[in-house]
This record gives structure tokens, C-alpha cells and sequence, in this order.
């Protein structure tokens, strides 16, 4: 699969970007559209952000598995990979 972006806090804070030589915990996220053509977003109110769905993969679980799970644990919604465009390494 390929990374589509490396990105850091500095993306979204203006701050020095700081990368990580250990990855602490990987997730899933991913673009979650209706019937209806309305994209799920997760807001984050304590930056005043908004994210896509998605979090954190258990030890031993697919991806595409840790998607599915929690897009039905956030929002409630039995979810169907359509298709995996890439990945995103996130710093922060």
C-alpha cells in the first residue's frame, strides 16, 4: 500500500515538526460515506478539529479489520471497504 502523507502536529498548530523514531500505536481511518453521499467526520473539540473515522489497531488485527470494528464502535454503522488508497504516517 502506499503513504500518501507524513504529517506531524506542526500540520495542523503551526509548530517545528517533530517525527517520531518509535511507533507508539497504529490506526485505522478511513472515508466513511452514506447512502446519502455525506462523509462521517469525529470532531475533536478540544483542538477545534475534526478527523475521520476510524482508531486505534489491536495487537494481532488487520487494518481492514480495526476499520470495520471501529466505524460500527463510533458511529454505530456496519461499514464496507470499498477500496484501501493508502496510508498516512502520523507524528504527534
Amino acid at each position: 500500500m502506499q503513504r500518501l502523507k507524513t504529517i506531524t502536529d506542526s500540520d495542523f498548530v503551526g509548530s517545528e515538526p517533530e517525527f517520531m523514531e518509535v511507533v507508539s500505536r497504529y490506526a485505522s481511518r478511513g472515508v466513511l460515506i452514506n447512502d446519502e453521499l455525506k462523509v462521517a467526520m469525529m470532531e475533536m473539540s478540544s483542538a477545534s478539529l475534526y478527523k475521520l473515522p476510524g482508531g486505534g489497531v489491536e495487537e494481532g488485527e488487520e487494518r481492514e479489520a480495526a476499520f470495520v470494528r471501529e466505524i460500527k464502535e463510533e458511529t454505530g454503522y456496519d461499514a464496507v471497504i470499498i477500496e484501501a488508497i493508502g496510508y498516512i504516517d502520523e507524528h504527534k
